[in-house]
């Protein structure tokens, strides 16, 4: 429980729910069965706001050490299906990991790299580098969220979104987005080879996935040619909306393009 407002600018911080690298499915045994990673407990905020957190995936040494699995980067690298976070808040925070192709460091998120667990009206507000997986309230989703929201600038290479990077085999309710999200390339590879791909203003990615009264008011732009681009999702399959809104007027600095996608590396916009 949260019992207070928390500054945490200039402040060390590990991120909760790291985990040894688990050895399998099979292994039902083992304390590092996947069934017991992550954060599983609750998480409640109480309405209270936690400011400043500053993390950086390259000075995590749990994200390089072979002993733990690669689940990401927030204030919790993963909420486990078993975790509830919820009445939180996080203000003026910024995750950044590393924009590689084939980067281990995982997802980025400001809550949470990955979150297989359920969120409850939580709040951020923000700015998330990354490379893979990468969104304002957590890289991947695979559980549940409602009453959240997003209000950041999400930058990233692939499967990137303002609420989410991914999102699959879960359920989003009256969830907002609203920011910028911004196709990069990544430091080792040029266009030609690896185009930047999945960028969406809600999610970038999204496979098995219920949504529902969900809005997104984003500006989603690319300094590269980049695939699968959309005002509200990059990419889905067997995807199930209900509701859901994209608001052009909110999301200020859109332009109208004869193109809707542009992978021509001679033509870039």
């Amino acid at each position: 429980v949260l019992t207070a407002e928390s500054d945490r600018y200039g402040g060390v911080f590990t991120p909760r729910g790291q985990n040894e690298r688990y050895l399998g499915h099979w292994d039902n045994d083992d304390a590092r069965d996947p069934t017991l990673r992550g954060f599983n407990g609750v998480f409640d905020g109480q309405g209270h706001t936690i400011s400043g957190l500053r993390l950086e995936a390259s000075e995590q040494d749990d994200l390089a050490d072979p002993d733990y699995a690669p689940d990401g980067i927030g204030l919790f690298s993963l909420i486990g299906s078993d975790g509830v976070v919820k009445n939180l808040n996080l203000k003026e925070c910024i995750v950044t990991s590393p924009c590689q192709y084939g980067s281990e460091y995982g997802a980025a998120g400001l809550l949470a790299g990955t979150c297989n667990g359920t969120l409850e009206s939580v709040s951020v507000e923000g700015t998330v580098e990354g490379g893979y997986e990468v969104g304002g309230i957590a890289g991947q989703i695979g559980g549940s969220a409602s009453h959240c929201k997003a209000s950041v600038t999400v930058s990233g290479f692939g499967e990137v979104g303002a609420f989410a990077g991914s999102f699959c085999y879960g359920e989003l309710e009256d969830c907002t987005a609203s920011g910028q999200v911004l196709s990069i390339q990544a430091q080792d590879v040029n266009n030609q080879e690896a185009p930047p791909k999945s960028i969406g203003g809600f999610m970038g990615f999204s496979g098995q996935g219920t949504v529902m009264d969900c809005e997104a008011s984003v500006y989603v732009s690319t300094t590269v040619s980049s695939n699968w681009v959309g005002a509200f999702a990059g990419y889905v399959q067997s995807f199930r909306a209900e509701r859901c809104v994209y608001d052009a007027q909110k999301a200020s600095g859109w332009k109208t393009v004869g193109v809707v996608y542009n992978t021509s590396a001679d033509d870039q916009q």
